[in-house]
């Protein structure tokens, strides 16, 4: 499948500036990432210094085994359902870290939630890095980065136009869940870019919005009211001290990252335990979907359309440019002239 987007910004970044770069990622095992470090080594990026860990529930196999056949380094490790995403994966992360031979002048570390962006300060002067979540750039945002971090997860053109799309894969993959369970009310949590446009969009008869700071009723009294309850916060907004309060039969949903949305560990651990991070469960009269990971994530090769997800990728490709001629230490934007002309042919290819 051709990503013309990602072709447009190899030839604009030209040449082959990560030859002498080692490269070091958490990134989602999709077809679409893979795609995006074929520009990468396209570009002079080497497979063998290229290490890769995906996440547990956003990983396909398939994928997995195109990578290692370029040569590529892809750490990994096993997902169980009795302990929390987070926990398994700072372990894994640590192992992954551990196993790093840094090959090249320069080391670009390309994040996903943040993880390997906290642990890499051993490497000093030569890192860079590239973040590409909201909940990863929460997590730096009050650190002092001793190296450039491009924050391509708050880019003006990445929260307008991803934010949209994401949405309507959410709804599209709730469509079967909201006829099977008959949800009648919906709750939102969250008013975030995803969160507002998931609430305009859902079809369903009764909706509410909840954010911390601005609504009128508790947390509890809407949990208790609602049929389908959606977290979009990328914190844990409906701990286990609050799932006695959220309504019998209720379906909970994620769209946000790892499973700490409704901390479903607590859930998942009433159950057998299982290596699937893609099973629906009902436990204590609730549903929780997809084992409380983002239901955007299935195990196949796409999440999102690559025509339309492509954006995202080709800013990242972007953001990994900038970050390995970056001068200046700490948090930067993504380029606005560049990302903006990326924008442009995107809207033209959409055309």
């Amino acid at each position: 499948m051709k990503l013309p987007l990602l072709e447009y910004v190899k030839e604009l970044i030209n040449g082959k500036p990560f030859e002498h770069v080692t490269v070091i990622a958490c990134q989602h095992l999709l077809y679409t990432n893979y795609a995006m470090f074929e520009k990468l080594f396209a570009l002079g990026l080497r497979p063998e210094n290229t290490f890769l860990i995906g996440k547990s529930y956003s990983m396909n196999t398939d994928i997995e085994q195109l990578f290692r056949k370029k040569n590529v380094h892809v750490h990994s490790y096993q997902y169980d359902s009795y302990q929390s995403f987070d926990t398994q994966f700072a372990s894994a992360s640590k192992k992954f870290l551990e196993r790093i031979v840094h090959t090249g002048e320069k080391i670009l570390v390309i994040d996903d939630g943040a993880a390997l962006l906290e642990n890499v300060q051993q490497y000093g002067s030569v890192v860079c890095g590239v973040e590409q979540t909201s909940s990863g750039y929460n997590q730096l945002a009050n650190l002092d980065m001793p190296f450039p971090l491009i924050n391509v997860a708050r880019s003006p053109v990445k929260l307008v136009h991803e934010s949209p799309f994401i949405a309507g894969l959410a709804i599209e993959k709730l469509q079967k869940y909201l006829t099977q369970y008959n949800s009648q009310s919906a709750l939102v949590i969250g008013a975030g870019p995803i969160g507002l446009h998931i609430y305009e969009q859902l079809p369903v008869k009764k909706k509410l919005l909840y954010d911390i700071a601005s609504s009128a009723k508790s947390l509890p009294e809407l949990l208790s009211e609602s049929d389908l309850i959606i977290g979009c916060t990328g914190t844990t907004s409906v701990p286990k001290e609050l799932h006695a309060t959220i309504k019998k039969g209720a379906v909970l949903v994620s769209v946000s990252s790892s499973d700490r949305e409704f901390d479903a560990v607590h859930l998942r651990i009433k159950n057998p335990q299982n290596c699937s991070p893609h099973r629906d469960f009902y436990v204590d009269g609730l549903h929780l979907l997809n084992a409380g990971f983002p239901i955007t994530f299935d195990g196949g090769v796409h999440a999102a359309k690559p025509e339309k997800i492509q954006l995202t990728q080709a800013l990242m490709l972007l953001g990994c440019y900038q970050a390995i001629t970056a001068t200046t230490k700490g948090i930067l934007d993504l380029d606005k002239d560049m990302s903006g002309q990326i924008l442009e042919q995107y809207l033209r290819i959409a055309l």
